[in-house]
């Protein structure tokens, strides 16, 4: 399966210390690059969620997790149109769910902060 991460789900399972990867062993695991951006601008600061992306960049650095070019602005168009070409999006953002799952997508998620659950 070929799965692509959202923001909120690298900050949430960073700051759940989910271990995503482990789970998603055996899958093609990509991100985008306005996802990357996301993730830098909230590394910028000193609350939790920039801690947590911080982790989250070290993750996907360490992990190799290639970066696909979006062709949309933003990062939610991106991800339901790369849904409807086969992705899997791993999101903790509600309405992104919907529209992925309204595009006939898949959809991962982590629940009671430590499962990760298809959808």
């Amino acid at each position: 399966m070929r799965i692509l991460l959202d923001t909120n789900f690298l900050v949430f399972a960073a700051m759940k210390k989910v271990r995503i990867f482990a789970e998603f062993k055996g899958n093609d695991v990509y991100t985008l690059d306005v996802v990357e951006k996301e993730l830098a601008k909230l590394a910028n600061g000193n609350s939790e969620d920039a801690a947590a992306a911080r982790l989250a960049i070290r993750l996907l650095k360490a992990k190799k997790i290639k970066a696909l070019k979006s062709q949309e602005r933003e990062a939610d168009d991106e991800l339901v149109r790369r849904s409807k070409a086969g992705y899997a999006v791993a999101t903790q953002d509600r309405a992104l769910r919907e529209r992925v799952k309204k595009s006939g997508g898949k959809v991962i998620f982590i629940r009671q902060g430590r499962y990760v659950m298809p959808e």
